[in-house]
């Protein structure tokens, strides 16, 4: 079995990788010394895929469990928090039981707020089920949306345990399976892996498993690296994490989630490249490798025809990196080299939005 440490100091914990592992949960869960509650945070359709394996695992492990599912269709709402604020007291958690998130990003971030905030803190077990949240695990984070814009409430939270098993990918719809490789890209950018990746993508594109968690390994290195130097994003650190999505949160939002988050990263990211090549920090060469490789993806390279400019700045405007009317986008030098500038203007932005059409 592979692993990473996070070193949080007393809060420090283990992110595991192993095929199969999902059907360990039980005895994996025992050792970071819960009570015997578990509250299982998922889908109907994840349930009905890995339910069995997962309550035979836990009754196996002595374990007493409750399922919590999502709502049909929901969304990363305080008032679905909430709902699970409920669960908890109904089941009467305590704040050494555990809260085992399964499924993809609306579980993950849902469990994660809710498990940092209810009897100010519970032990979060995460398994992620879609290669975008494999590769860009909560980490040390999270965040819900409010109606005026994406991940607007949130915390810094770490949790007690990740199980990462990528034969949970196997059968992922191929459309859910690209949303991730825009996250991996963005690490790859971010590190010194994207040579490596440029060799590998015909393998991480059809799916072959080894190639696949060697680059989700990659990816949770990297950012585990950026958290633990800046646990609470104060020091230019931690930020260079949130690569293209000062674009692809506006984006989600303007369309009203139609893009799903990859596809708007992928997006957003073409927005920071060519940002970064205008102002002379990224070569031309790197900024054709990078696209090339978006390209790859099959994901969206431009903007939906129907986004306003007006509307898309007004979002830009609202996100968390944003301060004293400034625009903040995270840019690239070099692979591995990544810079915060907060003197992006208007007009800038309405260049790369006129090439992104």
């Amino acid at each position: 079995m592979k692993k990473l440490k996070a070193n949080f100091g007393d809060r420090s914990y283990e992110v595991l990788y192993q095929k199969g592992l999902i059907n360990k949960v039980g005895a994996l869960v025992k050792r970071i010394k819960t009570d015997n509650l578990a509250v299982i945070v998922s889908d109907s359709f994840l349930k009905k895929t890995y339910g069995q394996k997962i309550e035979r695992s836990l009754k196996a492990a002595g374990f007493k469990f409750t399922w919590f599912l999502v709502s049909s269709g929901g969304e990363k709402s305080l008032s679905e928090v909430e709902r699970l604020y409920h669960h908890f007291v109904k089941y009467k958690s305590s704040r050494r039981s555990a809260v085992i998130s399964l499924g993809g990003g609306l579980v993950q971030d849902l469990s994660c707020y809710a498990s940092a905030t209810y009897k100010r803190g519970l032990k979060l077990v995460q398994i992620p089920t879609t290669l975008l949240i494999q590769a860009d695990t909560n980490l040390g984070g999270c965040a819900v949306d409010l109606p005026e814009g994406k991940s607007l409430v949130g915390a810094f939270y770490q949790p007690s345990l990740v199980i990462q098993d990528v034969e949970l990918l196997q059968n992922l719809p191929e459309v859910i399976y690209q949303d991730g490789l825009a996250e991996i890209i963005k690490y790859a950018i971010n590190a010194d892996f994207f040579d490596q990746l440029e060799k590998d993508f015909d393998k991480l594109l059809k799916k072959n498993l080894s190639t696949v968690e060697k680059y989700v390994y990659l990816s949770n290195k990297i950012k585990l690296n950026l958290t633990e130097r800046d646990e609470h994003d104060c020091r230019d650190i931690r930020i260079q994490i949130d690569l293209g999505h000062t674009f692809s949160h506006a984006l989600e939002t303007v369309t009203g989630y139609r893009l799903s988050h990859g596809q708007a990263l992928a997006i957003g990211l073409r927005a920071a490249v060519i940002m970064s090549q205008k102002r002379g920090l990224l070569s031309v060469s790197k900024r054709e490798r990078i696209e090339k490789l978006l390209s790859a993806t099959n994901l969206p390279m431009s903007v939906p025809k129907t986004v306003r400019f007006a509307s898309l700045m007004s979002h830009i405007k609202t996100d968390k990196k944003c301060y004293d009317n400034k625009l903040v986008f995270v840019l690239i030098k070099d692979f591995g080299r990544l810079i915060v500038v907060d003197n992006v203007t208007v007009n800038e932005v309405k260049n790369v939005l006129n090439q992104l059409k």
